[in-house]
């Protein structure tokens, strides 16, 4: 039994025992920063929590004619992962190649999460992925309760300035910023929150769809920049 497969074991005995309140679980994509527990995983690797198809096949027959379970598999497997999901790792936790039918069964634990009213819920991505994630309006309560920040102060500045101001150049962040501005920059790539493109002499600087995945932020540019301005009080630019 793998990882992933001995956390969702847990997960569903202990619903079985007390009604499920999650306190602060993953955070994720799209409405509202914050402050994210452990730094965005880029490699292209499979994760180790994610079940080899031959594996998957083993352990998830007969989950086709118990749709409950797949339900609450589907929901467990968003819990656990602390990241988005696309349909193919969904479906080889619950038995399913099928897209259309993994999808309306990820649609079903959504619906249900609305119509509770719960402070978390779980969305689908542009991209097709899943995720669990707090709602915008409950994060700003809570996130002062991460006590493992991506960033430190410095290099967060700086990544809200490239974001507010994207395209910029970075020779007019290391203007506004300062020149430790080039290490942070430097931090930031590696990270893949930002890109860089050279032009000329200098760069241009641009988040990435991680940095709007891990900050719960919409990954139309235009569309971030204004939940951007809500969130700093309409500044233009992050304080140094």
């Amino acid at each position: 039994m793998n990882g992933a497969t001995k956390r969702i074991s847990w997960y569903l005995e202990t619903e079985q025992k007390l009604e499920r309140r999650p306190t602060t679980p993953p955070q994720a994509v799209q409405d509202q920063p914050t402050v994210p527990l452990e730094p965005p995983a880029t490699s292209t690797e499979t994760s180790p929590d994610t079940p080899h198809p031959e594996e998957a096949s083993a352990s998830t027959s007969g989950l086709s004619k118990n749709p409950a379970l797949q339900t609450q598999l589907i929901e467990a497997a968003l819990y656990v992962s602390g990241r988005p999901l696309d349909l193919k790792i969904l479906g080889n936790v619950i038995g399913a190649r099928s897209e259309e039918k993994i999808r309306a069964i990820a649609q079903n634990v959504a619906e249900k999460y609305r119509q509770n009213e719960s402070p978390i819920q779980i969305v689908e991505l542009p991209d097709g992925r899943w995720v669990m994630q707090l709602k915008a309006t409950i994060t700003k309560y809570v996130r002062r309760l991460s006590n493992r920040p991506l960033l430190t102060p410095g290099p967060l500045r700086t990544l809200g300035f490239i974001a507010l101001k994207q395209p910029v150049k970075q020779a007019y962040v290391v203007l506004v910023r300062g020149k430790l501005a080039y290490g942070h920059v430097k931090q930031l790539r590696e990270m893949d929150l930002i890109t860089d493109e050279k032009v000329g002499k200098t760069r241009v600087l641009r988040t990435t769809s991680t940095f709007a995945d891990y900050f719960n932020l919409n990954h139309d540019v235009i569309e971030m920049k204004k939940e951007l301005k809500s969130v700093l009080g309409n500044t233009d630019a992050p304080s140094a």
